[in-house]
């Protein structure tokens, strides 16, 4: 049996201490430091298009990050008919989760025109409205996506900023274009 001097045990004790302090001092510079704000929700747009339409850009459409009431995030996305007909083109939005589908509102506009705003809820069917896209033509469309519909008196309902508080939702914005005359 072998004893270890009191100089090699000091040594050792020494550089497990160290190594402690290097470790905890690490995780402590690794932490994200809080921002004193709630989390807000992400969505994000991809749009999935018919074969008769091409859509740049290609993904995502639009990605708004940390959304929170009373918020909007903008994008665009350019529609160019390849086909040899005139198209008429309506949208549906296909969120992966349904946890904003109620206070989450898509609007898409077309030169000023608005041809479809609302709560993604409504918009799990075709839109009514289609945007007309002579043949080989293109239209850059606007969208804006935001959170924060009031309550019908004015106020902004913050009860149910808890629900939309760190959602994540993807959302697939599908085109259906149909030829017309």
């Amino acid at each position: 049996m072998t004893a270890t001097s009191p100089s090699v045990r000091a040594t050792r004790w020494a550089g497990l201490l160290t190594g402690l302090g290097l470790a905890v001092a690490a995780f402590v510079a690794w932490q994200i430091p809080a921002s004193g704000q709630a989390l807000g929700a992400d969505i994000t747009i991809v749009a999935a298009p018919a074969g008769e339409v091409t859509v740049s850009p290609l993904a995502p459409t639009l990605a708004a990050r940390g959304l929170r009431r009373g918020q909007t995030d903008r994008g665009e996305m350019k529609l160019t008919n390849i086909t040899g007909s005139p198209l008429a083109i309506r949208f549906r939005a296909l969120p992966s989760s349904d946890a904003l589908d109620s206070s989450a509102v898509l609007t898409i506009s077309d030169r000023g025109r608005v041809l479809v705003s609302a709560p993604l809820t409504a918009l799990r069917k075709w839109s009514r409205s289609r945007l007309r896209l002579p043949v080989q033509a293109s239209r850059r469309l606007l969208l804006s996506v935001g959170l924060g519909l009031d309550d019908g008196d004015g106020d902004i309902d913050s009860a149910s900023h808890d629900e939309t508080a760190g959602q994540v939702v993807d959302v697939s914005l599908e085109l259906d274009a149909t030829a017309v005359r």
